[in-house]
């Protein structure tokens, strides 16, 4: 990766987290940066094709205004942000190994995927990077 780059540790699958990290992503690649987002567990639960759009919230207000948000387009959702975001090239979504294994899920239950690496790997572009996230 380049000085002008992000590299995002996204471990919560909680809707308004992962929604955000997403946001986090689009806002850097408006600013002409290069994101990586390395997934594991309850992230990487939330980037299976199953569970890409469910929303899960504590606060039923806050569900709502998503939801009404969403469905007056003044927001995407989740899958809408990742088609965005991969449509620039700018973005990789890689996945932590160890948790593939932890949370017993397959490369092909994922909505997208760019590479399989160990957090050792992952940690090297982190070093590299002008900006890194743990959401």
């Amino acid at each position: 990766m380049e000085n002008n780059s992000v590299c995002i540790f996204s471990e919560s699958g909680e809707y308004v987290k992962f929604h955000n990290m997403l946001s986090i992503t689009m806002a850097s690649v408006a600013n002409d940066m290069e994101v990586d987002i390395f997934f594991s567990y309850s992230a990487l639960e939330k980037l299976k094709k199953e569970n890409i759009n469910k929303m899960s919230f504590d606060n039923n207000e806050l569900k709502d205004k998503f939801n009404g948000s969403i469905k007056s387009n003044k927001i995407q959702n989740i899958e809408q942000m990742i088609k965005t975001l991969k449509e620039t090239g700018l973005v990789k979504f890689y996945v932590c190994s160890a948790s593939l294994s932890i949370m017993n899920i397959n490369e092909n239950e994922l909505f997208v995927v760019d590479g399989i690496m160990g957090l050792s790997t992952f940690l090297n572009k982190a070093e590299k990077a002008s900006i890194v996230l743990y959401i």
